[in-house]
């Protein structure tokens, strides 16, 4: 039986490589794949993305699981990565925080 993928709590994004910094007062593009109830829809999720070749991890926020894949510092930016996603059959959005 597979490994379960663990849930990073929000206070640790550093599991994904982003293009920029993390830094206080700055807003990202962030990729969203899927926001789930359950932990294990979204660990099965990051799962299948690590296995198209798509770096994501799962944040935990308000009793949810976000899966996220990437975060820009712009939008232009953040496009490519949705493109690639949605060329493999994922379902992704851009949201900003």
């Amino acid at each position: 039986m597979p490994k379960p993928i663990a849930v990073k709590s929000a206070s640790k994004p550093a599991a994904i490589k982003t293009p920029v910094a993390q830094s206080k007062g700055i807003k990202y593009y962030k990729v969203i794949v899927g926001t789930f109830k359950a932990a294990d829809e979204a660990n099965a999720l990051v799962k299948s993305l690590k296995g198209k070749g798509f770096q994501s991890y799962v944040k935990k926020l308000s009793g949810l699981y976000r899966v996220q894949a990437g975060a820009f510092d712009t939008k232009d930016k953040a496009n490519p990565l949705v493109v690639k996603l949605k060329g493999k059959g994922f379902t992704p959005a851009i949201i900003i925080e």
